[in-house]
C-alpha cells in the first residue's frame, strides 16, 4: 500500500525534516544558478 509523502514527512523527526528542507533549498538555488549561467553562456569559472 502506498503512503502519501506528506504523511511520511509528518512522521519524520524534526532534525531530519530540517535537514531535508535545507538540502531542497540548496538544490533549488544551485539549479537556478546553473540555469542563469547557461542562459548567459558563462562557464562556472567565469561566473565565479
Amino acid at each position: 500500500m502506498t503512503k502519501k509523502f506528506a504523511e511520511l514527512k509528518s512522521r519524520m523527526p524534526d532534525d531530519s525534516r530540517a535537514r531535508v528542507e535545507a538540502r531542497v533549498k540548496a538544490t533549488l538555488q544551485e539549479m537556478a544558478l546553473n540555469e542563469l549561467r547557461q542562459a548567459r553562456g558563462l562557464s562556472q569559472k567565469a561566473l565565479a
